[in-house]
């Protein structure tokens, strides 16, 4: 909820039926970043950045996990349950990198900087891998100027000055026996090879693949899915297109690329803005369901603004809905999530939004 502002206390996971009917939630004391649920209904999240949570909705228990504990700073964007009750998470780490320059004065600086760490652990909380993204890419040479923003002002690094957000990771996704990653605030896809620890490719502007004519690079992206076919769908946010053109308006979209790894070119395949173009700046999710049609969550569609204290503050809402993948995609569900364009009124993001058949485990259900 936003009143006018993000209150990070107030976070709920909802369980809702086709009809739209609130059939399950549970309040979570800090912000939920992250959202899975394995094959025997349990809900993984995050309550606060602090703590990885595990929640059995049919046997009414929970398993939180402090990061401390585990010896790392935070739980964040992705919390993934992996067979034999294994674990994967997206963590972060902070590290002083010298060597900016001052666009201004050309005065060398030292930013403290905020790095993400992808995790495995088995089921008893041993750490099975780990990468850091900060080993692999070099700040100085590829950043944008999200790094500036805002994010990591929050434990763990609330005492940090001005921490810099600068991979922003918000995905990690397997792929065969890969890992891929997604770094919004790099305006990329990475994926890692974790039998040797090597990044295999980068896919997004500046990465190892030229785009065919005719597609469009994403940007600031959420919630990559790989598809039987390899090719890769994920939720374009559109804040800040390499290729946009002088006086074009950041619009969002979910779109498909196939990947050529011969001749190392993308080609987009598909994309949809909507049916009718719209802007959501932060978060948002697509899912392909079993009977090919797709769950898309615009998170935080922004839809007017608020100005307190001479701040204006994007009022937003979210909306989840189900679409055909025929050539022209028609709505089959919707759920509106907040008050679109009622500026007096509290705004509402959504993170993520999947469909599962149940809350109870395949052998418990009626």
């Amino acid at each position: 909820r936003w009143t006018p502002i993000a209150e990070d206390d107030w976070n709920y996971l909802v369980a809702v039926d086709a009809q739209g009917k609130v059939v399950w939630y549970r309040f979570l004391e800090g912000l939920g970043i992250g959202l899975h649920v394995d094959e025997q209904s349990r809900i993984y999240s995050t309550e606060t950045a602090l703590t990885a949570l595990r929640i059995d909705p049919f046997g009414q228990t929970s398993t939180e996990w402090n990061m401390a504990d585990l010896g790392y700073d935070t739980a964040h964007h992705e919390v993934l349950g992996l067979p034999d009750d294994g674990m994967a998470i997206m963590s972060s780490e902070l590290r002083t990198v010298e060597g900016w320059v001052d666009e201004t004065t050309g005065i060398e600086l030292d930013f403290d900087v905020v790095g993400d760490l992808l995790l495995t652990f088995d089921a008893s909380g041993e750490k099975t891998w780990e990468w850091s993204m900060l080993d692999h890419i070099d700040p100085l040479e590829h950043h944008t100027v999200d790094l500036h923003g805002t994010f990591w002002m929050r434990p763990p690094y609330e005492d940090v000055e001005a921490p810099k957000d600068w991979s922003h990771g918000n995905a990690m996704v397997a792929n065969g026996d890969s890992w891929l990653g997604s770094y919004r605030n790099l305006d990329w896809l990475v994926q890692v090879d974790p039998s040797t620890d090597e990044i295999e490719w980068i896919l997004g502007p500046e990465g190892d693949f030229e785009l065919a004519s005719g597609g469009r690079w994403f940007s600031r992206q959420h919630a990559p899915e790989v598809q039987a076919n390899g090719n890769i769908l994920l939720y374009d946010n559109g804040n800040a297109r390499a290729d946009a053109e002088e006086g074009e308006q950041p619009w969002s979209r979910v779109v498909e690329y196939a990947l050529d790894h011969e001749t190392n070119t993308v080609t987009e395949v598909w994309s949809w803005d909507g049916g009718e173009r719209y802007f959501c700046p932060i978060v948002g999710d697509v899912n392909v369901l079993e009977n090919d049609n797709m769950i898309i969550t615009d998170g935080a569609i922004a839809n007017g603004s608020n100005t307190v204290d001479g701040i204006t503050i994007a009022h937003f809402s979210g909306r989840i809905r189900e679409i055909t993948t025929t050539d022209t995609p028609e709505v089959a569900w919707e759920l509106t999530v907040g008050n679109p364009g009622q500026t007096e009124l509290n705004g509402y993001t959504v993170y993520r939004a999947i469909r599962f058949p149940s809350l109870y485990p395949p052998d418990a259900r009626p």
